[in-house]
Formats: C-alpha cells, sequence, structure tokens
C-alpha cells in the first residue's frame, strides 16, 4: 500500500496534522465500517448474529495473540489496561512485606493499582529516572527475596523512553520475579515478542498506536501462570460449560477466558480486530520505519531551534514519542498555537510532546516545525 492510498484510509488526515497517537489514535474508515456492520447487523438481526458476534471475538484473540507471539488461549478481552493490570494486581497470593517495583514516572494505570494493595502489606518501590531513561540495572538495585514483581511500561509515556525488556524480562525470570508490562504506548510502533521477551503478563488497550476504539483492551499472561492468579471478578463466561447456567458449577476456564466474566464489545472489537488487520496488512517493520523517520525530522528540525529533547535517541530505546522543551517558551501555549492550525500535539511533565505515525508525511513534520517559537 503507498502512502496515498494509506492516507485515504485516515480522513483526519484531511483535516489535521494529527501527531498525538500517543494519546488517543484516529481510526480508520475500515474500523468504522467493522463497527457499523456491526451495528447494522444487531439492528436488522437482533441475536440471530449472536454465534458470528462469539466467533469473530475469537478471531481476535487469536489474530492478537499472533500479533505478540502468544497463544489465543493465553489472551482474555478486556475494557482497558487499567483492567489487565488490576487482574494481577488483585489476584497474586500476596504476604505481608511483598513488594513491586516500578519506574517513578510510570502512567497511573500501572501505579495506582499496585498502591491500593498497600492495605495488604505490600510495598512499592520507585525506580528512579536517569536522564528520561530506566536501566535495567536500576531496577536490579531495588529487587530484594520479596520482589514479587516488576511493572512496567515498555514505552513511557513523557519521555518515550523503551525499556529493554528482554533484558529485564530474563533478570526476573533469573530470580522468580514476575513481569507485568503495560504495552500501550508501543504496540503498533515495535514489535513485542512476549516469549522472547520472558513477560509474564501484559495489559494493553486499541485507541492509541493500534489505532483502534476506545473501549477495547486485551490481556495476555503466559499459561504457566494461570493458576498463579485468582479471579476475582467472575460471572457466567469465567467458567466451563458456561451455557449450562444452572449448573452452578464454579470450576474456572482453563483458559484466559476466566478472567472474562460476561459478554464482549463486540462493537468495539469488531472495529479493534478490523485496526489491528490493517496492522498487520501493512507489517511492523514498515510501520516502524516510517514512525521513525518522521521523529528523526522531528529531531532535527525542533534541535535546530533551540529545543532540548528529552526522549533517549539510541536505536534499542526510541519509540514513536518525542518530547521537547525550550527555554523561555511555555508548551502549553505552543500546543495551543500549533491547534490553532489544525495540529493535534500535546504537554506531559511540562514538557511539548509529539507522537506521528505511520501515515504522516515528512511535508507535514515540516510544516510543524516552520511553526514553533
Amino acid at each position: 500500500m503507498n502512502l496515498e492510498s494509506l492516507r485515504r484510509l485516515f480522513p483526519v488526515t484531511q483535516n489535521s496534522i494529527y501527531l498525538n497517537h500517543s494519546g488517543t489514535g484516529p481510526v480508520s474508515t475500515r474500523v468504522q465500517e467493522a463497527m457499523a456492520a456491526e451495528i447494522d447487523d444487531v439492528l436488522n438481526h437482533g441475536a440471530a448474529g449472536l454465534p458470528k458476534w462469539y466467533q469473530l471475538c475469537q478471531a481476535f484473540k487469536k489474530r492478537f495473540a499472533s500479533f505478540i507471539g502468544a497463544q489465543s488461549e493465553e489472551i482474555a478481552i478486556t475494557l482497558n489496561t487499567s483492567e489487565g493490570i488490576n487482574i494481577v494486581a488483585q489476584g497474586l497470593d500476596w504476604k505481608p512485606g511483598d513488594n513491586v517495583v516500578l519506574p517513578d514516572k510510570e502512567y497511573p494505570a500501572n501505579v495506582y493499582p499496585w498502591m491500593n494493595l498497600a492495605s495488604r502489606g505490600v510495598e512499592v518501590r520507585f525506580v528512579s529516572e536517569v536522564e528520561g531513561a530506566y536501566p535495567v540495572e536500576s531496577y536490579q538495585r531495588l529487587m530484594d527475596e520479596r520482589t514479587r514483581v516488576v511493572a512496567t511500561s515498555h514505552v513511557q509515556f513523557s519521555s518515550g523512553f523503551r525499556t529493554d525488556l528482554a533484558a529485564l524480562g530474563a533478570l526476573c525470570r533469573k530470580r522468580g520475579i514476575y513481569l507485568v508490562v503495560d504495552a500501550i504506548q508501543s504496540l503498533g510502533v515495535v514489535p513485542v515478542d512476549v516469549k522472547a521477551m520472558k513477560i509474564d503478563f501484559l495489559s494493553t488497550s486499541t485507541y492509541k498506536w493500534m489505532l483502534g476504539p476506545q473501549g477495547v483492551g486485551l490481556f495476555y499472561l503466559d499459561r504457566r501462570l494461570l493458576d498463579a492468579v485468582q479471579p476475582t471478578w467472575v460471572g457466567s463466561e469465567s467458567v466451563i460449560d458456561a451455557k449450562d447456567y444452572l449448573s452452578y458449577d464454579l470450576t474456572f476456564d482453563p483458559t484466559a477466558k476466566r478472567f472474562e466474566p460476561g459478554t464482549y464489545s463486540t462493537v468495539g472489537v469488531a472495529g479493534a480486530d478490523a485496526a489491528l488487520a490493517l496492522l498487520q496488512e501493512l507489517g511492523p517493520e514498515f510501520i516502524q520505519q516510517r514512525i521513525f523517520e518522521c521523529t528523526d525530522r522531528i529531531y532535527e528540525g525542533v534541535r535546530a531551534k533551540g529545543y532540548r529533547v528529552y526522549s533517549p535517541w539510541k536505536v534499542e530505546q526510541r519509540s514513536g514519542i518525542i518530547s521537547m522543551l525550550k527555554d523561555g517558551e511555555d508548551p502549553e501555549r505552543t500546543s495551543q498555537m500549533l491547534l490553532e492550525h489544525n495540529i493535534l500535539t500535546t504537554v506531559r511533565d511540562g514538557r511539548l510532546r509529539m507522537a506521528p505515525h505511520v501515515y504522516n508525511t515528512l511535508e507535514e513534520i515540516d510544516r510543524v516545525i516552520d511553526l514553533l517559537p
């Protein structure tokens, strides 16, 4: 697919220069059509399409599993990233004195679920950021014999730093510590292989870089840990023989489906599946190449205008996020000025943040740079 054809799938390109994919990504016409078709089916046929909707949800789990190197039995559909992290936080068998290690500038979705364990005697330990980065050695220094979990985003929402999950996963596995990953800022930009990276649990949503709708999340757990996490929310769909409504047999489903207590948002899943199918069609190498071309252009342009770039720029630490600040300039004012020119950015941690995607052009980037003070 050439760039012109790709841009036609995203009408947002006709209205703005969109550089806020780390906040909320726009959807494509394929997502719109898939969701509209699902609504149309319910509108005209009611529950007659129920078997087809259920098959779509199972196919979506299989598609996502292949996207991250997992098996579909290891995937549960959730509402958002926070739900998946809470499945782990609330489901592990904690003992007073256990601790969790996580970055000190982590997104709240991967902080509050762990802080919420204080009443159970669980300590949260924060790794200090070092020039926008979190070296694996920094995690190691805070680990001890009572560390049960290391929880981190693959990509930090503020700086754009990409964690070396393979190294961190190997360290955690060696020490018998669970690695919990928030992947919402990486999936759709950089490849993830949960087995190679030794990720024990992963949670994400589809509405950022995956270019899907809000209200659809995905949760992965390594199958070997299925019984290590107690389901805390259960319902009619959590058990074996889920359609035998009056058996009242609380034997959990032998897959990650045990963490799906009720029905799916089939309209949302239809859109999310279409979004993921497009990412697979484009291919991760092409997507990452195009995004990095755009971030390279931003990096060069803003530095020439006197901005300091806070995002790490080593190849293995880069992501789709680029964070910057210029002395004497108010990033909120700058972001608002760009918005008045139909350019969408945002501000995080007191810095201007840009996040281009596969369909952005270098010409768009040049226009943004020209407008910056």
